[in-house]
């Protein structure tokens, strides 16, 4: 099997309105109950995931929005199916989580010019690759997941690679560029309509579509790469803001989920370079939900938030 686990076609993730009622679905059908507002909360979702996989929700939703040429967000699973395979020109591998040929790209995972895996580390459960740390086991243990929950790698996969620090130790493994050091972490902050992911969610995307050019003009690219793992990475090279679109989705690990005996494992090695823009220190590049508008002369007022 080539790839599998495709989250396009495959209802791997869960959701449940305000009556309780629990169903699962597809990324694209994700997207379209959270713009819908039948969507009131992920019951799969633990708290340290919850912003971001709503983040990275916003994010992929204003990239394939104004990469159509559209505004509104509340379409169709069919439609939004149809524009996030537009991000990708058209391949299903950067969205299935199993890809066999480390040649191209799987979900949140770059491919691997090197061809093999067989020297990286392995990991055999999706918390051991979460955001928080578990190897000592003080206060979370570790290995409680089980190696089978297609869900739990999925939201692993997205905390690790877009809100990680760096790691510490000789390995090298580096962090996000959205925080203002390796040992701070990816913030949040914003104004919300309700208590629900989904009128944050319609508000959030309408502030990101309106910062697009205002990104712009700082130095992203409107055509420039906005799903970062869908490029090849030997861990040594990185991006520059010029190559980068606004409001990119990054990741900052080289890793890649395959088969094991009783469900999936993680292959990891380390990198010698941050991905995206290793030169911004400060993580002052241009996330929404961090950024500070009064340090460049804007006074915003408060519905303005987050950022623009």
């Amino acid at each position: 099997m080539m790839m599998a686990l495709d989250l396009l076609d495959e209802p791997l993730l869960s959701w449940r309105n305000s009556e309780r009622y629990r169903g699962v679905t597809t990324l694209p059908g994700i997207i379209a109950k959270l713009a819908s507002g039948e969507l009131a909360d992920f019951p799969r979702v633990r708290a340290h995931q919850f912003h971001p996989w709503s983040m990275f929700l916003t994010q992929l939703a204003a990239i394939a929005l104004q990469r159509a040429g559209k505004s509104d967000p509340r379409l169709s699973d069919a439609d939004w199916r149809a524009m996030l395979l537009g991000l990708t020109d058209g391949a299903r591998e950067p969205w299935c989580l199993v890809v066999e040929d480390l040649a191209k790209p799987a979900f949140f995972q770059p491919p691997a010019p090197e061809g093999t895996t067989d020297a990286w580390t392995r990991a055999d459960h999706p918390d051991n690759i979460d955001l928080l740390v578990t190897s000592k086991g003080h206060d979370v243990k570790p290995s409680l997941v089980a190696a089978n929950d297609i869900e739990e790698w999925i939201l692993a996969l997205v905390t690790l690679q877009t809100s990680q620090g760096y790691s510490g130790g000789k390995g090298g493994y580096k962090g996000v560029s959205r925080m203002k050091g390796g040992y701070g972490s990816r913030v949040r902050v914003g104004v919300s309509p309700d208590h629900g992911p989904s009128g944050r969610f319609l508000r959030d995307v309408t502030v990101l579509l309106g910062s697009w050019n205002r990104l712009i003009e700082r130095g992203h690219t409107d055509g420039g790469i906005s799903l970062t793992w869908v490029k090849a990475w030997n861990g040594e090279s990185s991006l520059a803001m010029s190559q980068l679109s606004p409001h990119f989705i990054e990741v900052c690990r080289r890793l890649r989920l395959e088969r094991s005996h009783d469900g999936l494992a993680c292959a990891y090695t380390t990198t010698h370079s941050r991905l995206c823009l290793p030169e911004v220190e400060n993580g002052d590049v241009g996330d929404p939900w961090m950024c500070s508008p009064r340090a460049r002369g804007w006074t915003p007022s408060l519905p303005s938030w987050p950022c623009w």
